[in-house]
């Protein structure tokens, strides 16, 4: 397994739209495994995750929203290994 990390301390926007799509690109084509995006908020995280729904509908994948404002044990699922043929 490897791991991309895109930073860039000077962005002002973050490019949702192309990190949705780079999102989707691993989930099809790379081998199976959890994938793991920090975002800055919660309104970034929803609006991610609204898009994925979209761009991955005919896949099968999980969501974990987490933030720090989720009540406790909410991560609980984050951590349980997904059904066999499912992305997380």
């Amino acid at each position: 397994g490897g791991s991309l990390i895109i930073e860039d301390p000077q962005a002002q926007d973050l490019p949702l739209d192309l990190l949705g799509h780079l999102v989707r690109v691993i989930a099809v084509n790379k081998p199976p495994g959890a994938i793991l995006v920090f975002l800055p908020g919660w309104e970034e995280i929803t609006e991610l995750h609204n898009q994925l729904q979209g761009l991955l509908s005919k896949h099968s994948c999980e969501y974990h929203l987490l933030h720090s404002t989720a009540p406790a044990g909410a991560a609980d699922a984050a951590f349980k290994i997904p059904s066999a043929g499912t992305r997380k």
